[in-house]
């Protein structure tokens, strides 16, 4: 037993108490063999994969660069670019005289700039320069055009030292007159256009001058039967237009630029009263001189370009008759009238930069010029 138990001591001194195989040694021999296994699956795994995205492009572009169900072409549609047939050119249709109006009419009304005008007018033919901004005012510029058959509707354009007659356009020698008149840069200019009727027997007149109570075009005939008015009114415009009061048509009226009424003879105030049609047809009128005369605010408020103003004389005390229609005016002279009335009263003409008054009857004039406005007596 002895000897049992000595030979088993001798042993396991010769080969280590411990187990020959380990814990430690069967986990690296399993995670050996998972290497191995990884190794051997993943690359037929990417071989797989690397041949279907080869496969799903081939097939994309395939798709892409051919219809399957495209015809085959037909020879003339196989032709190559060179032996196809030449573009038609098309030609611009020609500058008319109803495009040219209609063009010109909605700069007016939309933004009536002497640039944006001058854009149109080199459009459909040419003539004078309108002025830029700050340049000159204070002008009148006038346009004739005549449209030709031939020319494409290219008009062929002059600056008349006149003012067309009927018989300039029943001749055919105009077709659109036009007057452009820029009182100054601080309001919208005044525009005339004149042409024939379509009867051919007289001239149709539009005029336009913006404001905030009448955005529009207004249309008057060219008569040119005498002139039926009040005769001290009627002889005032034909001494300022160097004419014989027969003579005077409505169609002067439209050239009336200044009008003085002297009614000083008379032994008291002369008030105009005549239909209204008289004074729209004034539509170039600057400058009103009134002597012992009045002319109420509701005919007074035609004259869109009204820009001076003289009264004279035993006439009003206050301008409550004439306020309405003279909102557009910038230069008063009240010095020499019988005008009575405060600041406020002036204040109440909103375009007002200049007065002439008698600092004895305003006294508070300093309130005027508070606001801007030249005083001056």
């Amino acid at each position: 037993m002895n000897n049992k138990k000595k030979i088993q001591e001798a042993l396991d001194n010769r080969i280590s108490e411990k187990p020959l195989f380990t814990d430690r040694d069967r986990r690296r021999f399993y995670e050996g063999r998972k290497r191995k296994h990884l190794r051997s699956t993943m690359v037929p795994r990417l071989l797989t994969a690397l041949l279907a995205v080869l496969f799903l492009s081939g097939t994309i572009y395939y798709v892409q660069s051919s219809n399957l169900f495209e015809q085959t072409a037909s020879p003339e549609q196989s032709k190559p670019e060179s032996e196809t047939e030449p573009l038609v050119s098309v030609k611009e249709p020609k500058l008319t005289q109803e495009a040219f109006l209609e063009e010109f009419k909605q700069v007016i009304l939309t933004n009536p700039l002497p640039e944006n005008m001058q854009d149109v007018l080199d459009k459909y033919g040419s003539g004078e320069t309108l002025p830029k901004v700050g340049v000159e005012e204070n002008a009148t510029y006038t346009y004739a055009y005549h449209w030709k058959e031939d020319n494409d509707g290219i008009a062929e354009s002059w600056s008349p030292k006149r003012t067309p007659d009927l018989e300039d356009y029943q001749n055919g020698e105009i077709d659109v007159f036009l007057e452009i008149d820029i009182p100054s840069f601080e309001v919208s200019p005044l525009v005339k256009i004149s042409t024939l009727s379509e009867d051919g027997k007289h001239v149709t007149i539009e005029t336009f001058y913006s404001n905030p109570t009448d955005h529009a075009f207004k249309t008057f005939e060219d008569d040119q039967e005498p002139l039926e008015i009040n005769d001290l009114l009627l002889r005032s415009i034909a001494r300022d237009l160097n004419k014989k009061p027969e003579e005077i048509t409505k169609a002067d009226l439209m050239n009336l630029q200044e009008l003085t009424i002297n009614a000083s003879h008379l032994d008291s105030t002369y008030v105009v009263d005549e239909n209204e049609e008289v004074f729209e047809a004034m539509q170039s009128l600057r400058v009103l001189k009134l002597n012992h005369a009045v002319i109420p605010g509701y005919l007074l408020k035609h004259l869109p370009i009204l820009e001076q103003v003289t009264i004279i004389g035993d006439t009003v005390t206050d301008l409550s008759s004439m306020q309405e229609g003279m909102q557009h005016v910038q230069y008063l002279n009240i010095a020499s009238s019988s005008f009575n009335g405060t600041v406020d009263d002036l204040l109440k003409l909103k375009s007002l930069t200049i007065v002439r008054l008698d600092p004895t009857v305003v006294p508070n004039y300093e309130e005027l010029q508070f606001e801007g406005i030249d005083v001056r007596w």
